[in-house]
């Protein structure tokens, strides 16, 4: 049964360097015309009202206060002098100088990320052998930073926060305000230009989920089309519509009737099976963006504007190739559970005889099978006894350990839970790390 087999592709070309030099900048007003930030400041203040209504509650006063959405192009707004770079403004505010956002992959610069990317480098040069793995494109995005392959007008874009997250305020706050705890994120009143502020929403998500839960949500998919014109006789374009998808790759995503179909197929042998599932934690979070494309991922925050430095659940090229990045977490978490096999061989005589029907008929006898979709991990293994190939029981507090237990330790996941009757246990979750974030 095959999940999560790689689409294969070529070894991208390293990122190109900005074109030259930039200038010294000092101040504001030296990139920003004065016509573009006094508009900038005046939706600033509207905005400020805005949610200092949505956090009094008042959410009526909040929606009637709500700025209207504001697109300004790079050639209007900025000065001709600064209009060839992407500004990093932040030193500005204590007496330094403005400097562009470099490329990540290029002179050593890195793509803020929870990757090992040294790791990621030998797995790189892993991966151009014989047999190596397939996708080898996406390799190169986690070391230099995921692409949002964004082909639009370069421009700033100002867009308030959706309504359900001026509703939700504490909320809101709350998930914007870890963004930046976590280090994913940087707020500032200006901290770049241009800068692409989208939307953002709550998500209540809690009768799914049987408890709290709530998920901001970017909506990189705004402004519709045709809703917002840029001013000169067409409309601005969306984050996820501007984007060059012909280069993606196609990605075949797990479905949950395999893990299913697996498990049915395994329990014919009459031996113990167990299925499992995890949840990777934060799994867009852990993967940095290019460097020199994250002033088009911003939110509108009380504080200013809040720019993220990481993949986002929101934009269409991130969900893409995260789902790719799971298929290289997935190869290499059964690398791991074939050592396990070969370390600890089958016993039990109804795997045995299973396998050898199984062999029989042209079928694999795998003893289990892992799959993900995205951020979402399952499988299903045998729960025999693990015997060592010297004929060892391995045994933890004196008790044995079986197949599962060491197979699902394989998996890419920082918390997980499992129990025989396939139903997710908190209750005896357990918690590891990837061994490919930090």
């Amino acid at each position: 049964m095959s999940m999560n087999e790689p689409p294969e592709t070529e070894p991208l070309s390293a990122p190109e360097p900005q074109a030259s030099p930039a200038p010294v900048i000092t101040s504001l007003d030296e990139v920003l015309k004065p016509e573009a930030l006094r508009r900038v400041n005046h939706w600033r203040r509207q905005c400020r009202r805005c949610l200092r209504m949505a956090a009094l509650g008042n959410l009526r006063k909040a929606k009637s206060l709500r700025p209207q959405d504001m697109w300004l192009s790079a050639e209007s707004s900025m000065q001709p002098g600064a209009l060839e770079w992407n500004w990093d403004l932040r030193p500005l505010a204590s007496g330094g100088e403005a400097v562009p956002f470099a490329t990540s992959g290029v002179g050593g610069v890195e793509p803020a990320t929870n990757l090992k990317l040294p790791f990621l480098r030998q797995l790189r040069k892993e991966a151009q052998a014989p047999g190596g793995f397939a996708d080898k494109a996406i390799i190169d995005e986690m070391i230099n930073g995921v692409n949002d392959d964004v082909q639009m007008e370069r421009g700033s874009l100002l867009c308030a926060p959706h309504v359900s997250a001026l509703a939700n305020w504490e909320v809101a706050e709350e998930r914007t305000s870890r963004n930046v705890s976590k280090g994913w994120s940087f707020e500032g009143e200006l901290p770049c230009w241009p800068i692409n502020v989208a939307p953002y929403g709550i998500v209540d998500e809690s009768t799914r989920a049987g408890e709290a839960k709530w998920r901001l949500t970017n909506d990189l998919s705004w402004p519709h089309p045709g809703s917002l014109p840029d001013g000169k006789g067409g409309f601005v374009q969306s984050h996820n519509g501007a984007m060059d998808r012909s280069g993606w790759p196609p990605n075949k995503m797990m479905h949950v009737r395999g893990i299913a179909e697996a498990a049915a197929i395994m329990s014919c042998s009459g031996a113990p099976i167990q299925l499992w599932s995890a949840d990777c934690d934060s799994f867009y979070r852990k993967m940095g963006r290019q460097s020199a494309q994250i002033w088009r991922n911003a939110m509108a925050v009380a504080a200013g504007f809040q720019v993220d430095e990481r993949c986002c659940f929101g934009s269409a090229a991130d969900a893409t190739k995260c789902s790719r990045i799971t298929n290289l977490l997935i190869e290499y978490s059964r690398k791991a559970m074939r050592e396990v096999d070969e370390q600890y061989p089958v016993r039990d005589a109804r795997v045995l005889e299973w396998q050898r029907q199984r062999a029989a008929h042209g079928e694999s006898g795998k003893l289990g099978v892992i799959g993900g979709y995205i951020d979402d991990m399952s499988g299903c293994s045998f729960a025999d006894e693990c015997v060592s190939v010297a004929g060892e029981p391995l045994m933890r507090e004196g008790v044995p350990v079986r197949r599962c237990t060491l197979r699902r330790s394989c998996a890419p996941s920082t918390s997980s839970g499992t129990n025989p009757r396939s139903r997710r246990s908190r209750s005896r979750a357990t918690r590891s790390r990837c061994w490919a974030c930090t």
